[in-house]
C-alpha cells in the first residue's frame, strides 16, 4: 500500500498546477505559482 501512496503523491506534485488551472482557471490570479512551495510531508 505504501508504494501506491508514493505514486499518488508524485503525481500530485507533478500535476498540481495543471489540476488547479483545469478546475479553477482563475487560480493563476489568486495564487503565485511561480514562487514555489515546499511539501511538508516527506517520506
Amino acid at each position: 500500500m505504501k508504494r501506491n501512496d508514493l505514486l499518488w503523491k508524485a503525481a500530485l506534485e507533478d500535476l498540481f498546477e495543471d489540476f488547479l488551472l483545469f478546475f479553477y482557471p482563475r487560480s493563476r490570479v489568486t495564487f503565485n505559482l511561480n514562487k514555489g512551495f515546499e511539501y511538508l510531508d516527506t517520506v
